[in-house]
């Protein structure tokens, strides 16, 4: 099954993924990023720099998302 979000809803904390493993990060058929994670809204949220995990700052992605904003949050 497939689960779609944006990151605003992740910021949000409105979104729950328990089954999945893979994340992706697009915008339309263009893909920025593909992860896997145990918990990816988790590992989402870390790239952000957000939550335990995000204790060392933003990734590059996180970096990315924020030089975006507000476009990257839809």
């Amino acid at each position: 099954m497939v689960k779609q979000t944006t990151i605003q809803e992740v910021l949000d904390g409105h979104i729950d993924a328990p089954d999945h493993r893979l994340y992706v990060v697009r915008d339309g058929a263009t893909v920025f990023y593909v992860g896997q994670s145990a918990r990816p809204i988790e590992r989402i949220q870390a790239h952000l720099g957000l939550g335990f995990f995000g204790l060392a700052g933003p990734s590059t992605l996180g970096r990315w998302i924020e030089a975006n904003l507000p476009d990257s949050l839809t």
